[in-house]
């Protein structure tokens, strides 16, 4: 975050209140009330390009608060997600919810690169880059990986 005391306190006032919600212009207009509604428009986006080219990406991703413990913390809680039941338009119970587990353990699996990467191309088709689950075979032969008996 050491970007972050390169912005005006105006910047980052305006960067806040578009986390909070607001948009460009609306930010812009409240921290530059003399501004008119389309002078407001024409300089929001020059405004704000400025101030997020002083920020590096993991400055930005710190000010969403898209750390990795934020990120772990939402893919775990993925993890154990359950669907609602609904009968006759009341809500009976919980199932697992299958289809996100299984997109989470996917994100995760990538996260920890446990996906063999291919790339095809074949003659009359475009190139394709194919991610396929490791076997253990594959895990054996990698020389990052080191396997416990």
């Amino acid at each position: 975050m050491e970007h972050i005391e390169k912005l005006t306190p105006i910047e980052g006032e305006a960067l806040r209140l578009v986390l909070a919600g607001k948009t460009d212009v609306e930010a812009y207009r409240e921290t530059h009330p003399r501004a008119s509604q389309a002078t407001a428009a024409a300089n929001a986006y020059k405004f704000f390009k400025r101030a997020r080219e002083k920020l590096s990406d993991q400055d930005r991703m710190d000010l969403y608060n898209l750390n990795v413990d934020r990120v772990f913390s939402c893919l775990n809680e993925l993890l154990a997600a359950n669907s609602d039941i609904i009968y006759k338009g009341q809500k009976t119970g919980q199932a697992r919810d299958n289809y996100t587990r299984t997109r989470a353990l996917d994100m995760l699996i990538r996260i920890h690169g446990l996906y063999k990467e291919e790339i095809l191309n074949g003659e009359d088709e475009p190139l394709r880059i194919v991610f396929t689950p490791m076997t253990l075979e594959d895990l054996e032969n990698d020389p990052n990986v080191e396997i416990n008996n």
